[in-house]
């Protein structure tokens, strides 16, 4: 059987790693139904927020029914959830109104960026991302209700993604504590949106210092950096694009959301619209990078190829004098019969034809330009620098 190359398996470990298989529900399932995948349900927690324009109320809740002891009835609640639990969510479901298909879409997980309007409320889905060191692009989804005086997240992992959001309220600043659950929606969306900038400017930071030092690397590591940057990119053009589409639906929404509201969600479309940019704009860098290392490969391997047959024109005539000396010659037969072997100077002639050949074609060569340093080294004496980007 033959063997895989070590950077072929490189790749095929990043990408296993990267897109994991993705769990569906048996076909012929009820609409609706709440089905985990195996091993996915979690430890849930749940933190409720209530506030209005002159308090606010935080709290770690037991159950969904300590709800009522911290949500008045003119103020507005923030219900964070964090993990997957199908008792939670059918509780969640049943006292807030969520129509079961959205909370059937919340169990399934991998869900493409969307925006659903319901009667009462609406259901949101985005993927926040983050970038690990060593690990590379994550992601998770989020899910986020927003009826007219609640907005239920629920989320997958806790990663930080809300905290801004969470200080701006206890700390009453800009608008936030006077507005309705429109705004704390908008801001929510904004701060996961705005997470796609740092992990840009770490995969960029990443291909700028693999374009730095693009001769000093192996092959297989080269293969391997740029692959898993190139996965990590399409990921995020996978999910940017959707995602644009759901802040425009958003700021279309007139049922819950107002027309204030809908200004700072074109605001938040011009930071989606920057991703998707930064994002082609680092495709085309990994892109370029991976051709001009192939193109740095092929050169050393011609530069090599030059000295082999550089060393292989010298020694071919070398070869056929000492070949030719070797053979079995009787000069007794016939003064034809190489003559040399019978005079006294005949080795040392034969050395000295073979000496005159090489000092004659290394001449050669070296006036062609064959025996320059970069040609026997196969360094590059000029710099290959990659387009720099800044998403």
């Amino acid at each position: 059987m033959p063997r895989i190359p070590r950077a072929l398996r490189n790749v095929a470990r990043i990408r296993s790693r990267q897109r994991p298989p993705r769990e569906r529900a048996a076909p012929g399932t009820m609409p609706g139904s709440l089905n985990l995948p195996p091993g996915q349900s979690s430890v849930v927690t749940l933190r409720a927020i209530d506030y209005d324009g002159r308090e606010l109320r935080d709290k770690l809740l037991d159950q969904v029914d300590d709800i009522d002891a911290i949500h008045a009835r003119d103020s507005m609640l923030w219900l964070d959830i964090v993990g997957l639990d199908i008792r939670v969510l059918e509780d969640i479901g049943r006292r807030f109104g969520l129509h079961p298909l959205a909370l059937e879409d919340v169990t399934t997980g991998q869900q493409r960026p969307k925006m659903e309007p319901y009667e009462d409320h609406l259901f949101i889905v985005l993927r926040a991302v983050r970038y690990v060191e060593g690990e590379g692009l994550r992601s998770h989804q989020v899910a986020i209700f927003v009826g007219r005086d609640f907005v239920i997240t629920v989320r997958e992992e806790q990663h930080g993604q809300f905290e801004p959001v969470r200080d701006r309220l206890r700390a009453s600043r800009g608008r936030i504590r006077h507005r309705k659950t429109d705004y704390l929606a908008y801001a929510l969306v904004d701060a996961v949106v705005d997470h796609y900038l740092p992990v840009m400017d770490a995969i960029s930071t990443d291909l700028d210092t693999l374009a730095a030092n693009l001769e000093g690397p192996s092959t297989e590591v080269v293969l391997a950096q740029v692959t898993e940057n190139r996965q990590a990119l399409l990921r995020m053009r996978r999910m940017s694009h959707p995602t644009r589409d759901v802040v425009e639906a958003l700021g279309r929404e007139q049922s819950i959301f107002t027309e204030e509201t809908r200004l700072f969600l074109r605001d938040c479309a011009d930071h989606v619209l920057t991703i998707i940019d930064g994002v082609e704009l680092l495709r085309e860098q990994a892109s370029y990078l991976m051709d001009v290392h192939m193109a740095l490969v092929n050169h050393r391997m011609n530069e090599v190829m030059k000295v082999l047959t550089v060393m292989s024109t010298v020694f071919i005539p070398l070869s056929f004098v000492a070949g030719l000396y070797g053979m079995n010659f009787d000069p007794e037969v016939s003064s034809l019969n190489m003559p040399e072997t019978k005079w006294a100077y005949g080795y040392p002639f034969a050395l000295a034809i073979m000496g005159s050949i090489t000092v004659i074609l290394l001449i050669f060569f070296y006036r062609k330009g064959w025996l320059t340093a970069g040609a026997l080294t196969g360094r590059n004496r000029h710099r290959i620098d990659p387009p720099r980007t800044n998403p």
